[in-house]
């Protein structure tokens, strides 16, 4: 009986340190998406403990080519965003490398 009770409680405290991170996020900003658009795929990642980037691919229905765009965002949930390319064949991207000095 001892064994299962101990099982149970690390259970328990398992899912309170789960429930606790998924909680403990706070939203930095948002990214919105026109309404003639559907997204693709994203990639996301950290350029440094302060600046986190999204890379956006979008293709828009009524035309039906595919716009890539990055959005910068910062602690303080300030974005900058960067369009970089509008192409009719769909981009691919696999990773991206920071390297940090």
């Amino acid at each position: 009986m001892e064994k299962g009770y101990n099982y149970c409680a690390c259970f328990f405290a398992f899912l309170i340190l789960i429930f606790k991170t998924v909680n403990g996020q706070e939203k930095i900003g948002e990214i919105g998406i026109d309404a003639d658009e559907r997204n693709i795929t994203n990639l996301s990642g950290a350029l440094n403990d302060s600046i986190s980037f999204h890379l956006i691919v979008n293709k828009s229905k009524e035309k039906q080519n595919f716009r890539t765009s990055v959005v910068f965002f910062d602690l303080l949930g300030r974005s900058k965003t960067v369009s970089i390319d509008e192409s009719e064949k769909r981009p691919t991207y696999l990773t991206f490398h920071v390297r940090f000095p």
